[in-house]
């Protein structure tokens, strides 16, 4: 009886949760577009041709990596739906994704881009089988083409993906219409390093 009884407040518990976010996810989808076209969604790319050099990137440019370049993206936003990165990417390229620094989903504490693994928060998650809240990336603006990367990845551009675009973008795995309770941690934003391999 016991067992039965903390299962239904724990179930009530979840139902509340439950109405109060839906509560609000209406102000969540209405501002949503405002998000997506926001300044906080524009590339905070930096190009590194060397350990010296590095020149910002203006969001409307391109970078076509050669072996041994890095990108740094200074601070990757949790509220867009796909952070662009502006490299443009191709089938069979190796490229090694670091990152560190933290973001945080409305109520939650930060999280480190390898998100939180709980199951009820694992239902909410835009790529099955990976973290909520981890750093992910796809290749285009779709989640066909969606793979995680959380604090470290070695990456390489798979041969059918490239049907679409070919940009690299990033994204928190986090479900579509709660994306407007995102946010950045000040003090240590997600950042992001790619280089490539080969």
């Amino acid at each position: 009886m016991d067992g039965m009884n903390f299962f239904n407040k724990a179930s009530i518990l979840l139902l509340s949760i439950l109405i109060v976010d839906q509560c609000i996810i209406s102000d969540w989808i209405a501002n949503e577009k405002k998000i997506i076209g926001s300044k906080e969604c524009e590339s905070s790319t930096v190009f590194i041709s060397d350990t010296i050099n590095q020149i910002p990137v203006s969001p409307e440019k391109d970078i076509y990596m050669k072996p041994g370049d890095s990108v740094a993206i200074q601070s990757v936003h949790p509220k867009c739906m796909y952070y662009p990165t502006n490299i443009v990417v191709k089938p069979g390229e190796v490229y090694a994704i670091d990152s560190g620094g933290s973001w945080k989903d409305g109520w939650l504490p930060p999280s480190s881009p390898n998100g939180w693994n709980g199951l009820i928060l694992n239902l909410f998650t835009r790529l099955s089988g990976t973290n909520f809240f981890a750093l992910c990336g796809s290749i285009g603006e779709t989640d066909t083409t969606a793979f995680e990367i959380g604090l470290k990845k070695l990456w390489t551009v798979p041969e059918n993906s490239i049907d679409i675009s070919d940009y690299l973008y990033l994204f928190a795995n986090d479900h579509k219409n709660f994306l407007g309770n995102n946010k950045k941690v000040i003090s240590n934003p997600l950042r992001v390093r790619i280089r490539r391999i080969s």
